[in-house]
């Protein structure tokens, strides 16, 4: 069911690639992230392209993107990327180069796979050793009071049937059930318990898919406690979202786009991510960034090493999303019953945030079953679950303050002291006690960043609006939220934290610049301020003084005078004289003078003054009548003749006469 209308001038939505997807769909097999190495091959191609299109484009130059890619289907994403779903698959070279002379077309890239980070294990325990291990049942009876929280479960399908979790699914109460009608206006007909993002439908679990891996994860965050059956989830005041966008094979990372974006408008509170790849992508990041924006956290499993099932160092080789930049997520790894690093899992010292359990982790499987599953998919939930249960009991908590709870409030443990930033193991407990004890006001400002351009002290003449352009700064507390460009001491433009640019028309004169970061909790860094002067006028044009219109004077040299011009911004810099319209003399600021040859007759003069950016004024001009005669030339008589050598122009640029005497009568041959 195709519900969504396409935007003006676009394709029609891919109606025949989703059932070419589901067409191609076979038995679910658990896959870890590391599948995304076996698959390297498959994943240089795709038959989905994602561009980041100009924003400043016109109608005719977004649709002309679509019959470039002979694209089937278009959907607008995050931060201007758009999905183009392809006939047939393409490399990102072939993308690119068809998109070569499409002016609309920003950044390319291949819609890349994502898969379950999940390990293949058939190992059973009889208990749910992590709930112990991680403070759990201690910290429970202080919980009750926990308000509700939802957790979106992007992931595979989930079984909302299974007695463990139907109490625990969320509702859109915007949404009338079966009615064939998108009551809340969301472009999705009767999602009213989440969607299917993959197929585009409603239907959020199939048993032909196999959707275990997303009901295993809900289980471990929000099964229902004291039923007397099944097993306890971690936060029975969670409700699940379901969000499916994976299916055997894995997930495209555009549907795993929209279903974060559909997370955040239908008011989820933590996101959990339970997948991923080897291939980075912008428009996914910026996806989380913005729904961190939003108040939203992120939990990230870190992936489970590569086909050796030897886990990975993410600051070396990163995953993602787990690797994104965004003070909102958290990235999770897995360990075991003993608080070891699982064999499996990745690590890293700045890019992994904690451990949580995830090896033999049992909990809720289609069919009304329980099973056990390994992997940092497992681990992920885990943290999934105590944040639910800590902004149920601190709903005022920032994601970056709900991040700094759990891994502050984690428990120390040697394993994952150099392989985790926290170097600590998840703990209930420890969280709400981090979180009851006041995560103090983020009081530390954004990291120093430098101003890039203008050059400090730079003089220009350029036209038009200025360019000023930095580079980020960061902020590990509340992230940085925008950046304000200050121009003589205010505001001048404020752009979002995306942005590294901007550009203001400013008037001539002596300018100081600097760019402000500033963070969600009003934390401001200042780049040290740059001196700028901009002068486009011309300086005062000459008053010329001597010799005067009306009178002549004697050549062939003739002082000419003139009067000082002025300019207020970068100042007087040189003179310049024009003889008959010629450049004839160049002098310097303070000289107001200048002798220069004439021959007799008429002559017009200027003088031009120009500034230290070489805006120039020109004087009136003045006409000077030049007197006498070119100096005989006093030469002793040869015997047999005279050889005069004259220049062929004078500086004037006339051709000067030549005018010969002799002492005494002889030949005369003129060449």
């Amino acid at each position: 069911m195709c519900t969504r209308a396409p935007e003006q001038g676009d394709p029609a939505l891919p109606c025949a690639r989703r059932a070419r997807r589901a067409a191609a769909a076979w038995a679910l097999t658990v896959l870890a992230l590391s599948a995304a190495v076996q698959s390297a091959s498959a994943a240089e191609r795709s038959d989905s392209v994602l561009v980041r299109v100009d924003p400043g484009s016109s109608a005719t130059e977004r649709a002309a993107l679509g019959r470039a890619l002979d694209a089937d289907g278009v959907r607008p994403l995050v931060a201007g990327w758009r999905a183009y779903d392809l006939p047939q698959d393409v490399t990102l070279a072939q993308a690119r180069r068809l998109l070569a002379g499409e002016d609309a077309a920003g950044a390319v890239e291949l819609d890349g796979r994502l898969f379950p980070a999940e390990v293949p294990d058939d190992t059973h325990y009889p208990s749910q050793w992590p709930l112990p291990r991680i403070g759990a049942p201690a910290a429970w009876d202080a919980t009750g009071g926990a308000g509700q929280v939802v957790v979106a479960v992007i992931d595979t399908g989930i079984q909302t049937t299974h007695p463990d979790l139907a109490s625990r699914i969320w509702q859109n109460a915007g949404e009338i059930p079966s009615n064939g009608v998108d009551d809340d206006g969301n472009g999705r007909i009767d999602d009213t318990v989440g969607w299917n993002f993959y197929d585009d439908t409603n239907v959020v679990y199939s048993a032909a898919d196999g959707d275990s891996h997303g009901t295993h994860v809900a289980g471990t965050i929000a099964a229902r406690r004291g039923n007397g059956a099944g097993i306890a989830g971690i936060a029975d005041n969670a409700l699940i979202m379901p969000l499916k966008f994976l299916k055997p094979g894995g997930g495209y990372t555009s549907d795993a786009i929209v279903a974060i974006q559909y997370a955040v408008a239908e008011g989820a509170d933590i996101i959990n991510a339970s997948w991923g790849g080897e291939t980075y992508s912008q428009p996914l990041c910026d996806a989380i960034r913005l729904a961190g924006d939003a108040g939203v956290l992120f939990v990230a499993a870190a992936g489970n090493g590569g086909t050796d099932g030897i886990g990975d160092d993410n600051d070396v080789s990163a995953a993602w999303p787990a690797n994104c930049p965004a003070t909102s997520l958290v990235s999770v790894a897995a360990t075991t019953p003993s608080d070891g690093l699982a064999a499996f899992s990745n690590f890293g010292a700045a890019s992994v945030d904690l451990g949580a359990p995830g090896q033999d982790v049992v909990s809720t499987i289609p069919g009304s079953s329980y099973g056990y599953k390994s992997g940092t998919s497992m681990a992920a939930p885990h943290v999934s679950g105590v944040a639910a249960v800590v902004l149920g009991m601190h709903p005022g908590l920032a994601p970056w303050q709900l991040k700094a709870a759990l891994t502050g409030g984690g428990a120390p443990v040697p394993a994952l002291a150099g392989t985790t930033a926290s170097g600590r193991r998840l703990d209930l407990a420890g969280a709400l006690t981090a979180a009851g004890t006041g995560i103090g006001p983020d009081t530390t400002p954004p990291d120093p960043f430098a101003a890039l351009g203008p050059a400090d002290g730079l003089a220009t003449a350029a036209p038009g609006p200025l360019p000023f352009s930095w580079a980020p700064s960061a902020d590990a507390g509340s992230g940085v939220v925008s950046y304000r460009l200050v121009v003589d001491g205010a505001t001048a433009a404020t752009v979002g934290p995306s942005a590294r640019s901007a550009s203001v028309a400013l008037g001539d004169g002596a300018h100081t610049w600097s760019v402000v970061a500033q963070d969600a909790s009003g934390n401001v860094r200042e780049t040290p301020v740059r001196a700028l002067t901009i002068d486009r006028s011309a300086p005062s044009a000459p008053v010329l003084r001597s010799p005067s219109g009306s009178g002549s004077v004697a050549g062939p040299a003739v002082q000419l005078t003139w009067a000082a011009s002025s300019d207020a911004v970068s100042g007087v810099a040189s003179y310049r004289v024009l003889v008959d319209g010629v450049a004839v003399a160049s002098v310097g600021a303070d000289e107001l003078t200048a002798r220069v040859p004439m021959t007799r007759g008429s002559h017009t003069w200027q003088v031009t003054a120009l500034d230290a950016l070489g805006n120039q004024a020109t004087s009136a001009t003045r006409t000077v009548t030049v007197t006498g005669s070119v100096p005989a030339l006093r030469v002793p008589a040869p015997p047999r003749g005279l050889t005069l050598v004259a220049p062929t122009r004078l500086a004037s640029g006339r051709v000067p006469p030549l005018r010969v005497r002799l002492p005494r009568a002889m030949r005369v041959t003129v060449t």
